[in-house]
């Protein structure tokens, strides 16, 4: 019987030890429950910021996209309207070259109050009122460089003024600082 007795007692120890040990295993186990949940939330949290910056910069790339689309467009009505003009110049070589080669012209009469026709004279070919801009054909073969003021002059009196703002070879374009009157096609630009 004593020997029954030391068996139960020791298993009992034994149960003890190893509920104690269960119990250990036990808390270790929630604490980590506890870190994961935290964990998660934090990432939960990340996501949720992360989905609101993505928000944000889709609307800043769709601003973008509708800001590149009407420049594209007022690039594509620029490059027509330098297209009907290029093609009104062409269509102005072949009537120049249809007409007889005797043409009378009429008497040249200078006057004084002429302004002063030096260095550079062309003509407006294109005029953006609505940009306050013109395409003039002079260009880089002329001599002309941005950034250069030339005067607008129509039956002898100086009528603006226009500054140089991008050359081709052939053409350029300016911005209309300063007009007594409407800048027309056909006006005729000289050199300040």
């Amino acid at each position: 019987m004593s020997r029954d007795v030391v068996n139960e007692r020791e298993d009992r120890r034994k149960m003890i030890l190893e509920v104690d040990q269960l119990r250990k295993e036990n808390a270790d186990l929630k604490r980590e429950v506890i870190l994961t949940n935290k964990e998660r939330m934090r990432l939960q949290n990340a996501i949720r910021e992360t989905k609101g910056k993505k928000e944000t910069l889709e609307k800043k790339v769709s601003e973008v996209e509708n800001l590149l689309k009407e420049k594209s467009l007022v690039f594509e009505e620029l490059k027509n309207q330098l297209n009907r003009v290029v093609k009104t110049d062409s269509s102005m070589d072949e009537v120049v070259t249809q007409q007889p080669s005797a043409v009378e012209l009429p008497p040249i009469v200078v006057k004084p109050q002429a302004p002063k026709l030096q260095g550079f004279r062309g003509e407006i070919i294109a005029v953006n009122r609505e940009e306050k801009f013109v395409v003039l054909d002079l260009g880089e073969a002329s001599g002309i460089r941005p950034g250069m003021q030339l005067s607008v002059v129509r039956k002898d009196k100086e009528i603006g003024t226009i500054e140089i703002i991008e050359t081709r070879k052939e053409i350029s374009a300016a911005d209309i600082k300063e007009s007594k009157a409407a800048i027309r096609e056909g006006d005729i630009v000289v050199s300040k």
